[in-house]
């Protein structure tokens, strides 16, 4: 028998147990889209396994990884990638086109590589690297084609959070994607924290068919529930039955959240380690479990110790929950407090928040739903308009983002028209919390 500790089983940071075999439709669609040219969109709540579905099928050395952030526009991305490529860039003096400054590029190739100077007619030799400068427009995508090609560059192209580039910066370069896809073989990967699944093609319409959007968030009951008894297997115990099912209902069908319930009843009941199957038999007709309660052979076959039924299965789910209450009542006190453009309007995106219910906010809630509680409640209409409630809702990811707030809670997804909670847990934090006294706090 080999043996695991509790962290490398059910643990938040490590692979989701059996995952491979128990959600095939995701990894072979992702296989799939591996071997072909299209580009690849990994979307998705945080905490789903997206990160994990591609780390299990990629390679490090087969991909460079641009870290994505507020700060960052096309040109800074362009830059990043053909930095990680192996380019030396300097800016040349100042050097105007259609409002662009250019920059100056230098590629270093070892000297078995032939490397024709085609943009320039010097080159310089040094002992183990020839350099050919040439001018580039870093925001013209067949510039960015053009010097990869110079290199015979083939590695994927991974967009780690591309939720936190403006949306600005997002258009603009799902804009290049047509360009990269039908001029070169180069192809992308994006992994960012949304729920749309045609989100980039709602930007560019000629994505169609050039892109594989893939949802992590695709766990149904069935999946939990085989992820479940995978590392309950690989621990030699076995969860009841009904206990199964309601670690699934608590967890709302998110993947984190089951494993760090089944993580919490492991501890709970002492299973740190794989359970040797010495220790579990009680003579030949039967052992006691860990509810020290005696189970016959017979009603277990396979001899694993045995977790029945919790009865107060809320509470751990409670007190797993209530780690985050510092991170998510900070937030909802600066969320509270933002004026934007000196319109303090997010205060009632908060209680409209607050006066959904469970099911409301697991679907998302609708700007008409936002504009219509805004519009009976806020007591200035002057201040209420489409526009202005839009602006806020779009700056949602960014001002997250400023305030160090990750995973990020909230997402407004414009094709849906819709401001969606991508942190699940929050959704399960707010089940137990009294919203006027949650509200009353947030105003203190």
């Amino acid at each position: 028998m080999k043996y695991l500790d509790l962290d490398e089983v059910f643990g938040v940071s490590r692979n989701i147990p059996g995952s491979y075999k128990l959600r095939e439709s995701v990894d072979d669609l992702f296989l799939e889209s591996l071997q072909q040219k299209k580009h690849i969109v990994i979307f998705g709540s945080s905490k789903q396994g997206k990160t994990c579905l591609r780390k299990r099928h990629l390679r490090e050395s087969r991909y460079i990884t641009i870290h994505c952030n507020t700060n960052l526009d096309l040109k800074g991305i362009n830059e990043q990638i053909l930095k990680l490529a192996g380019y030396e860039i300097t800016i040349s003096k100042t050097n105007t086109v259609g409002g662009s400054a250019n920059a100056e590029i230098e590629a270093g190739f070892k000297i078995i590589v032939q490397a024709t100077a085609k943009f320039s007619t010097e080159a310089r030799i040094e002992k183990n690297k020839t350099t050919s400068p040439f001018t580039i427009d870093l925001n013209d995508a067949n510039d960015i084609i053009n010097a990869l090609k110079e290199i015979s560059f083939t590695k994927i192209i991974l967009l780690e959070d591309f939720h936190y580039l403006n949306i600005k910066t997002q258009i603009d370069f799902v804009n290049c994607l047509k360009a990269y896809y039908d001029e070169s073989s180069l192809r992308f990967i994006m992994v960012g924290i949304w729920l749309d699944e045609n989100k980039l093609i709602t930007w560019n319409g000629d994505l169609a068919g050039r892109i594989t959007s893939i949802n992590a968030d695709k766990w149904d009951s069935n999946d939990l529930k085989s992820m479940i008894e995978d590392g309950c297997y690989l621990l030699n115990i076995r969860f009841d039955e009904l206990l199964i099912d309601d670690i699934i209902v608590e967890s709302f069908d998110n993947v984190y959240f089951v494993q760090q319930m089944c993580y919490s009843i492991c501890k709970k009941y002492k299973v740190t380690r794989t359970v040797s199957s010495e220790s579990a038999t009680e003579g030949q007709s039967g052992y006691f479990d860990y509810n020290n309660d005696f189970i016959s052979t017979s009603d277990n076959q396979d001899n694993r110790f045995f977790i029945g039924t919790i009865s107060n299965l809320s509470k751990i789910s409670e007190e797993i929950v209530s780690v985050h209450s510092g991170r998510y009542i900070s937030f909802l006190k600066q969320l509270f407090a933002l004026k934007y453009d000196d319109i303090n309007l997010s205060k009632w995106i908060i209680q409209c928040l607050l006066n959904s219910s469970t099911q409301t906010l697991q679907g998302g809630i609708t700007f008409t739903e936002i504009y219509e509680f805004i519009k009976i409640n806020h007591t200035n209409q002057l201040e209420i308009s489409d526009t202005s409630i839009k602006a806020i809702l779009n700056y949602l990811v960014a001002f997250q983002f400023e305030k160090n707030i990750k995973p990020i809670i909230l997402d407004y997804d414009n094709g849906e028209d819709k401001l969606n909670i991508v942190d699940r847990e929050f959704i399960i934090w707010l089940s137990f919390k009294n919203k006027n006294e949650l509200l009353s706090s947030i105003q203190n």
